[in-house]
């Protein structure tokens, strides 16, 4: 009988989300672009938000000083030219004439005060970027005042921004949604509790409004009649709807309710050999992390030889082969492949793959030096992870690895609902569980700042002082002017990083999408995680 009636709801379900999709059914002409997604945003501040599912939104809403292109490319945004100082400190933006959705002028002035908000809100997510700034580091510490900061109105339309030290990636770290305007009237109007908890306490500056938005059901984006680049901006309406049964967004595809599907491993099958399937390896890198170092202590996972037994127990290409089916690549790096071109070759080409680590015997011999440490600490650790597939299958599979690799331990796995699972990681007392990163910028600091001990998004509150002297060593303004160089320092940091093994990298992530053929330039572009909707065609 229970049987029954969980499929009963589960119908009843379904029917609920075709129908309240059916007023878009056989709808096409490029006037509308449709899709679905499984993770429901949860937030619309670009200043302390880090997840992807909020940037989709986020992204097409907020325009910075520069921009990129579908090749990767940095252009113009907000700021139509500049100049740089010889040493490379010193940039002048001017600014061109673009306006807020509520008919504002964008001016620098919004600039100078969105960036010391992203410096000194506490639950800011990327102030380590913001940083970069002259006296930013001072500043978020305390030390220095914020009228110090490195960035300058000089007029309305001129932005002064002053570094450190040179950074070769700032121009595309700028077009990072974290370095947006914020219009301070606005901002002061609606107060900081609220900013960016639904449509109407944001405002855009990008290529279109957000025109309705309720979090567990989806939103709509709609074009800006006074963008400054409307006349390149093809698509003038983007639905974007919640629906977290891969299954039902198939249905909706082949019903013509949606026009892009993500192929996820139950589907691939399904719709192979079909029109309009494309494949992408991301910029992104899926890991999980051990920790005994969070605020909920591990003396398990706190054991380094017992970290390392763990990294040996997993066959990540079954993952990938088996599981995923994607186009992912099984992984023992955190850099992913075609990323960071220096003089036309990558870094992970730059310095090679090492072979998978899978190797059963030597993950039980270090499970031996583990237990002769731990005496009689029980072997035992929880493992989270969203509750959301692929992940779910994903770390159910790599749980029941490690039991079966490595006798007496135990693997306990949870799983959170999506909106709640990274608010949990940011507690910081979780010791093991699921992340991944994609790069906000094309640059190899995007990866390794995460990982220093002050970073914000050190979930794991990793702490290892010779990785952090080796990030500051690349980050110099001498390696500034060397780049091979630098990445051969960064690639000393990445063997510190793995060879602790509080990291444990999975796969680079990949994609499998089917369109109806009505659209076209659907990537995400090089070094973009998210989905710019102006570069659909």
């Amino acid at each position: 009988m229970k049987k029954i009636l969980k499929k009963i709801s589960g119908i009843s379900a379904l029917l609920l989300v075709l129908a309240s999709c059916g007023t878009n059914a056989g709808v096409s002409s490029k006037e509308l672009y449709r899709f679905a997604t499984a993770t429901p945003s949860n937030s619309l501040n670009n200043m302390t938000t880090s997840e992807a599912v909020n940037f989709d939104i986020l992204n097409n809403t907020l325009e910075g000083l520069t921009r990129k292109n579908i090749e990767g490319d940095i252009e113009a945004a907000a700021a139509a030219s500049w100049e740089v100082s010889e040493d490379k400190t010193e940039y002048t933006f001017k600014l061109r004439e673009s306006y807020w959705s509520n008919g504002e002028a964008v001016t620098a002035a919004d600039f100078v005060f969105a960036w010391g908000k992203v410096l000194t809100l506490e639950e800011a997510s990327y102030k380590d970027l913001a940083k970069l700034l002259k006296n930013g580091e001072a500043i978020a510490n305390g030390e220095q005042e914020l009228s110090e900061l490195g960035v300058e109105a000089l007029d309305a339309k001129t932005l002064k921004v002053t570094l450190d030290e040179p950074k070769s990636y700032i121009l595309d770290l700028f077009s990072a949604i974290i370095f947006a305007p914020t219009n301070e009237a606005f901002y002061t109007s609606v107060g900081a509790d609220s900013f960016g908890t639904d449509k109407d306490t944001i405002l855009s500056n990008g290529a279109y409004n957000l025109t309705s938005y309720e979090a567990e059901s989806g939103y709509t984006l709609v074009k800006r009649d006074n963008y400054w680049d409307i006349a390149n901006v093809s698509i003038p309406e983007v639905k974007v709807i919640v629906v977290k049964s891969i299954e039902t967004q198939a249905i909706m595809y082949d019903n013509n309710e949606i026009d892009t599907l993500e192929l996820t491993a139950g589907l691939i099958d399904q719709y192979a050999g079909k029109d309009g399937i494309e494949s992408q390896t991301e910029d992104r890198t899926q890991y999980m992390y051990l920790s005994g170092n969070t605020s909920t202590p591990s003396k398990v996972l706190d054991n380094k030889n017992f970290r390392t037994a763990v990294s040996y127990a997993i066959d990540k290409e079954i993952i990938v082969d088996s599981i995923l089916k994607d186009g992912a690549v099984a992984t023992d790096y955190l850099i992913p492949k075609g990323f960071a071109l220096v003089d036309g070759e990558d870094y992970r080409s730059r310095f090679g793959e090492e072979d998978l680590r899978f190797d059963v015997m030597q993950a039980q011999m270090y499970l031996e030096e583990a237990k002769k440490e731990l005496g009689d600490e029980p072997l035992t650790f929880v493992l989270k992870s969203w509750e959301l597939e692929p992940q779910k299958k994903t770390f159910l599979n790599i749980a029941s690895q490690i039991e079966t690799n490595l006798p007496g331990v135990k693997v306990i796995f949870e799983t959170l609902p999506a909106q709640t699972y990274f608010k949990t990681l940011f507690e910081y007392s979780t010791p093991a569980a699921y992340s991944g990163w994609g790069a906000d910028f094309s640059d190899p600091i995007s990866f390794f700042s995460l990982f220093t001990s002050e970073s914000s998004l050190n979930f794991a509150k990793y702490n290892n002082s010779l990785y952090d002297a080796t990030i500051a060593k690349a980050e110099t303004a001498e390696l500034s002017r060397n780049p091979i160089e630098r990445q051969e320092v960064f690639y000393e940091a990445e063997k510190i990083l793995l060879d602790d093994n509080v990291l444990i990298p999975l796969y680079q992530r990949g994609k499998k999408i089917i369109t109806n053929g009505e659209f076209s330039d659907l990537s995400y572009g090089t070094g973009q995680p998210v989905r710019h909707f102006r570069l659909i065609k």
